[in-house]
């Protein structure tokens, strides 16, 4: 039981990051053409 809860949980924090990824991807293309110093705000 305790593997297959660990699995479960891992897969959900993984699916978690890759659409964070995906969100700050966007964000990037968004920005493009921006210096760095003016992507943070």
């Amino acid at each position: 039981m305790r593997k297959a809860n660990a699995r479960r949980r891992a897969t959900r924090s993984a699916l978690r990051t890759l659409k964070k990824i995906e969100k700050i991807k966007k964000e990037r293309t968004k920005t493009r053409g921006v210096p760095k110093y003016k992507q943070k705000t």
